[in-house]
């Protein structure tokens, strides 16, 4: 059985001030976004205080609001929250942010599907 829905992202970019994912998302519901190919032309930039803070889990929340995340959204993108941003890139941020508070590392490769 093929899983509906997902995204993967890879580590493009990090250094003292800035992380960058790079990233794809595919929705097998409809052909137009299968992304068969695997195109990962979005990108996620994470400035690195959301990680620095001196709060000991950093919240999305509060970086996305505060502007410390912006998001460039993928071509394949096929629903955006009422902001604009593509919601598979705030899955994708929601991992990231989650396997930063319980492992204190930040992933090189993440991926998921529906």
């Amino acid at each position: 059985m093929d899983l509906s829905m997902g995204a993967e992202a890879e580590l493009f970019w990090a250094d003292d001030s800035v992380i960058m994912y790079k990233y794809g998302t595919y929705n097998n519901y409809f052909p137009e976004y299968q992304n068969r190919t695997h195109i990962t032309d979005g990108l996620i930039s994470i400035w690195q205080s959301c990680f620095k803070d001196n709060h000991y889990s950093p919240t999305l929340l509060s970086c996305l609001k505060e502007g410390l995340i912006s998001i460039e959204n993928t071509s394949n993108c096929w629903s955006q929250t009422p902001s604009g941003y593509d919601s598979m890139a705030i899955r994708v941020l929601d991992r990231i942010f989650n396997q930063y508070y319980f492992r204190r590392t930040l992933p090189n490769k993440i991926g998921f599907s529906y």
